[in-house]
């Protein structure tokens, strides 16, 4: 486990990624330990920002990858209760004592830093918004959106002004921020962190960079009727 291929540095920091995790753990599938993460993530949380990537899997379905620091990732090896588990906790501190004493020198942030990624799409998000009439108007129109298929939506979507600001805090802070801010601004219904992570994926397959052709504003005849 101990290799330059386990850690990826983001901004300064050295951070694990769940599937190693996953694989020194045992779990047969990636969402067993994710559940883990989920139910100690408010914990989690107080030992650092919990940053996690959005992407595509084979299947189609979003994905979402966390990226752990090492207070992060010897909590999850402890709350795992594996058979396993002790022999992870010592392999994940030997990976950051090692990445720490510069014995992992070829250890750098990557070429292609998804979180970098993020930051540059920006104004692509920015450009869209306004060819679509802006932030308020867009947080409207996604009720008739395909951002869940099966028509469904959650409780806090009738929230309008709690859409608003998660689609305004999208790609302009992170994941923890966002929630502590909605939590102080609107106290009771917030989603939590994973939740509005897995609302920011669906975000971006209908308004963002990963969507398709541009999404036309409805006539207002149409919207009359």
């Amino acid at each position: 486990m101990a290799d330059r291929n386990t850690l990826t540095v983001i901004e300064g920091d050295a951070r694990i990624a769940d599937q190693h995790i996953q694989q020194v753990l045992g779990y047969a599938r990636i969402n067993d330990l994710q559940r883990v993460i989920k139910k100690h993530e408010v914990e989690l949380s107080g030992y650092g920002t919990m940053l996690c990537r959005t992407g595509k899997a084979s299947s189609g379905q979003n994905k979402i990858t966390y990226f752990l620091n090492e207070a992060q990732a010897t909590l999850v090896c402890m709350f795992s209760r594996t058979e396993r588990a002790a022999e992870a906790r010592r392999l994940i501190v030997e990976v950051f004592t090692a990445w720490r004493k510069g014995q992992l020198p070829d250890v750098a942030a990557p070429a292609a830093d998804p979180f970098a990624q993020m930051a540059g799409r920006s104004r692509h998000v920015a450009d869209h918004l306004l060819a679509i009439g802006g932030l308020d108007d867009l947080a409207l129109r996604l009720t008739h959106l395909p951002v869940w298929r099966n028509g469904r939506r959650p409780p806090w979507w009738s929230n309008l002004p709690l859409r608003q600001f998660l689609v305004g805090a999208h790609r302009q802070m992170t994941l923890q921020d966002a929630r502590d801010k909605a939590v102080q601004t609107f106290g009771t219904g917030v989603p939590s962190a994973s939740s509005i992570q897995r609302f920011w994926g669906r975000l971006d397959t209908v308004v963002g960079p990963d969507a398709g052709p541009a999404i036309p504003r409805p006539s207002k005849k149409k919207e009359a009727a």
